[in-house]
């Protein structure tokens, strides 16, 4: 088995129950070391491209089989793959030597700066300061400032709608500037939606959960609406009173609404 296939099991492995950061951390620790299995020639494609490939495809499970694979990206890891050293490589004296040279220099072949002692010893630490545990309501628009600038964003030429759907599920559900970037009809799954007013509790209960981190917050009506009219069409089903939002991209988010 080559190196490189090596790692792409070993990711896909930790990738369930690993959180974005420690994604990241294990892509950066396996990319730092590629060089030592791969050969050094004319032919060899750019040690960026490299790089480029294996951080946003290759150490992505979701993404490696995706069918929006670059076909210079897919040249790129196929080469990886045929031409990377076995594992057993590791036993010998010059690779060794390499992963050395890999973990001690930087990107442009200079050692990293020595440090001969912990500087974080001689630093004193102060108490921290506590933080204030009550939101200032000044600092927080309220559901008719909400409502009042997302009706003034709509009238914004072109891009209005879209922009609504965006500052929307950011207000109502929480997410991220970049999970709301990502977030189009093909990861949504929602319901026609039936109010009762009567209804006690009234909004939705949402939780959101990325990575091994989660967040909860409320969809009222309001929300659901203004997703369902900014972002065209949906179409899915249900299971009882759950409804599934999937959202992919480099970080893939799960929401589950749950109603009242």
């Amino acid at each position: 088995m080559s190196w490189f296939d090596l790692t792409c099991r070993y990711v896909d492995m930790k990738w369930p129950v690993s959180a974005a950061t420690a994604r990241q951390t294990t892509a950066e620790a396996l990319i730092r070391v590629m060089p030592a299995f791969v050969p050094k020639s004319q032919k060899s494609p750019e040690a960026k491209k490299v790089r480029s490939a294996l951080r946003q495809w290759a150490y992505n499970t979701e993404l490696r089989s995706s069918e929006e694979l670059p076909r210079e990206v897919d040249e790129v890891l196929r080469w990886c793959s045929k031409y990377s050293l076995p594992v057993r490589s590791v036993l010998q004296a010059d690779t060794l030597r390499e992963l050395e040279r890999a973990v001690t220099r930087r990107l442009d072949g200079k050692p990293f700066a020595p440090v001969d002692s912990n500087p974080l010893k001689e630093v004193k630490w102060t108490s921290m300061p506590k933080g204030r545990r009550k939101v200032d309501k000044r600092a927080v628009l309220n559901p008719i400032q909400a409502r009042t600038l997302l009706a003034a964003v709509r009238e914004v030429p072109r891009s209005g709608p879209r922009l609504v759907a965006f500052f929307a599920t950011m207000y109502y559900a929480a997410l991220r500037p970049e999970e709301a970037a990502a977030l189009n009809r093909r990861n949504l799954a929602l319901p026609d939606p039936v109010w009762n007013e009567e209804a006690p509790g009234g909004p939705i209960a949402v939780s959101l959960g990325m990575s091994g981190s989660s967040s909860r917050g409320l969809w009222g009506k309001d929300a659901l609406l203004l997703v369902r009219r900014n972002s065209q069409k949906f179409s899915g089903s249900t299971s009882g009173n759950t409804v599934s939002l999937r959202m992919d991209g480099c970080s893939p988010v799960t929401t589950e609404a749950k109603f009242r």
